[in-house]
């Protein structure tokens, strides 16, 4: 077998792997491999502005999901919540 035909077949074998992975529901704990700057959890202090940088391999709760639409809205460590879109 040719190499360049071994090397597209492995390819077109991880992405079908890949695509069969389940998209995070709602109550599912995920890490996720991106940093966040400038969240603002809530306050502890009325009228105090929090913000907060969220580094990269975070635990976060998933709250709603919406798989069809490439959405979710996630819980961070500190009582936030931000919505994230896209694959």
């Amino acid at each position: 077998m040719k190499p360049i035909v071994l090397v597209v077949m492995l390819l077109v074998g991880s992405v079908a792997i890949a695509s069969d992975a389940a998209w995070p529901t709602k109550g599912d704990k995920v890490y996720i491999a991106a940093s966040f700057k400038g969240l603002h959890p809530p306050s502890p202090v009325a009228g105090a502005q929090v913000k907060v940088d969220m580094p990269a391999c975070t635990e976060v709760e998933i709250v709603k999901a919406n798989a069809q639409k490439n959405q979710w809205t996630m819980r961070d460590p500190l009582g936030g919540s931000e919505h994230l879109e896209g694959t």
